[in-house]
């Protein structure tokens, strides 16, 4: 009799779906798991629900960007009390797997199907910082860059006044001022110090930031001896880093005058800039130490040459991009945009186009340009030598240097003055920068009603594209989001979440710079 009271609590037990078993301690053996699992997206974030299973006190969530998810995996979330969790903190663009156990004391359930999610960018405003200028300079005249780093930080560098005067502000990921760095936010340089311009800066993998600036005489025409590079690198509460170079400074070979600089996977530094006297191109690579590698001589590049972007592909090969003609005793009128790619060495690859070096026909400017992991080149370019009266295109360009032609309906471009349809005139004006993420790009540009006859209107917009080169019209309404108004968009960066930050020029009707505004979209 006794045994038959025990085989009836065992079978109404399993009628209800649990055993309870001792094991090495109390708790519920499970036969069900949790079921129906969903993941729904959002900017930078996941929302999970699930049907819960009899007798659990909590689930756990092993979750990865990969579809192997098992219980040995090291993301795991423990405790949660209910059917439901929202994970943030998430990569837009970003693909990520999930399973669920159900807990009770100290036992679990087998996981779940696997479900998986991806966060979307919502293009909604986020915060937006504003940067009065200390003077109003004139349109073009002043230089900004923005820097979103793996941590979450924003780096802002803006050229406050026309002499030079350059503050370089560190944010945390909610727009607040960090005001820990440096002097209460921010570092400041002026060429009265040591006689160099700022140029660029970038973040390494411990978040150092360098700074490398112009230095000596400002003349292109000026003796090769009399001007150099020089890196300045800050730890992360803005003090200098006196290990680097000598007391946290670094300077280059003579005659060689900079204009971007990018980290290597071991720290080590490319630059990219141009040589004096007669403006070739110049590209050296520095140690993480901030000791002179090497500098590249392979290019035969004309006179009136400028380095304005660097890439690092799959393989460790380095891309430079610059423009030729570029003030050339102030006669633009021979511009031409220029690609070379070199290995990590800094000779030629020949096998890429033609003996190392891509010509893309027609274009007489461009500006950044992004690698994808399949050593696709995408850039964007101007058919005019002053972009405001040209036509901005995007175009990619495969690993040995051909023109893409899966992308952008067969022609291997975008035409930005048809693609992205604003009420502007019909030619885009001016591609400011180019981002891609999650396989879709980001372009933006600037316009007017009439720039012939008026400035006094300009917008910056943003558009996105899938990375087949077709408008993203899921995003926006009619596929682009305006900026604010009379601004024009100079830089671009995405952070480490997929967020998109913009710096804008704010511009008065007499062309003069009022303040900089940067937003940040999710």
């Amino acid at each position: 009799m006794k045994n038959l009271k025990i085989l009836s609590l065992l079978l109404a037990a399993v009628a209800v779906g649990v055993i309870y078993s001792s094991g090495c301690g109390s708790g519920v053996e499970f036969s069900d798991i949790p079921s129906e699992l969903t993941v729904e997206p959002a900017s930078t974030e996941l929302l999970l629900s699930w049907r819960g299973v009899y007798g659990a006190s909590s689930y756990n969530i092993y979750w990865g960007t990969s579809p192997d998810i098992s219980e040995m995996s090291p993301n795991k979330i423990e405790g949660i009390e209910d059917t439901s969790y929202l994970h943030t903190g998430l990569r837009n663009g970003t693909r990520y797997y999930y399973v669920v156990t159900g807990i009770s004391d100290t036992k679990e359930s087998a996981p779940s199907d696997l479900a998986y999610g991806t966060p979307v960018f919502s293009g909604e405003e986020d915060f937006e910082i504003i940067i009065p200028m200390k003077s109003t300079p004139p349109w073009g005249d002043i230089e900004l860059r923005i820097l979103a780093d793996s941590n979450g930080f924003i780096y802002l560098m803006v050229q406050k006044n026309e002499e030079g005067l350059f503050e370089v502000y560190k944010y945390n990921s909610d727009g607040k001022l960090e005001r820990g760095f440096g002097e209460n936010g921010k570092v400041s340089h002026g060429p009265d110090e040591d006689g160099c311009l700022l140029r660029y800066m970038e973040v390494n993998s411990r978040q150092e930031l360098v700074i490398v600036a112009a230095c000596g005489c400002p003349n292109p025409d000026c003796d090769g001896g009399s001007v150099f590079s020089r890196m300045y690198r800050y730890l992360p509460s803005g003090k200098i880093d006196s290990s680097f170079g000598e007391d946290g400074i670094a300077d280059g070979t003579p005659g060689h005058k900079p204009e971007q600089i990018k980290f290597d996977e071991n720290d080590d530094m490319i630059l990219a800039g141009w040589i004096t006297p007669g403006r070739k191109l110049s590209v050296a690579k520095y140690s993480d130490a901030g000791k002179e590698l090497w500098v590249s001589d392979d290019q035969e590049s004309q006179a009136g040459t400028k380095g304005q972007s660097i890439l690092i592909d799959e393989d460790g090969n380095i891309i430079v991009a610059y423009d030729h003609g570029v003030a050339l005793d102030g006669d633009e009128d021979n511009r031409q945009f220029i690609v070379w790619k070199m290995d990590a060495r800094g000779k030629l690859i020949k096998s890429f186009s033609k003996n190392g070096r891509l010509d893309p026909e027609g274009y007489m400017t461009g500006m950044l340009m992004k690698v994808d992991s399949e050593n696709r080149i995408t850039t964007n370019v101007n058919t005019a030598k002053m972009p405001l009266f040209g036509e901005a295109r995007i175009l990619r360009y495969s690993e040995r240097g051909l023109l893409d032609k899966s992308f952008g309906g067969g022609k291997g471009m975008i035409e930005m003055d048809s693609a992205c349809a604003t009420n502007f005139r019909p030619s885009v004006a001016y591609l400011g920068a180019l981002a891609e993420y999650g396989g879709k790009f980001i372009g933006i540009g600037g316009g007017a009603n009439d720039f012939e006859s008026s400035f006094a209107n300009l917008m910056g917009f943003m558009c996105i594209f899938n990375e087949d080169g077709d408008l993203e019209r899921s995003m926006f309404e009619d596929g682009f989001h305006y900026g604010p108004p009379s601004s024009f968009p100079m830089w671009l960066d995405i952070d480490s979440l997929g967020r998109v930050l913009i710096g804008y020029q704010v511009i008065n009707p007499a062309l003069k710079i009022t303040e900089i505004r940067v937003l940040r979209y999710k």
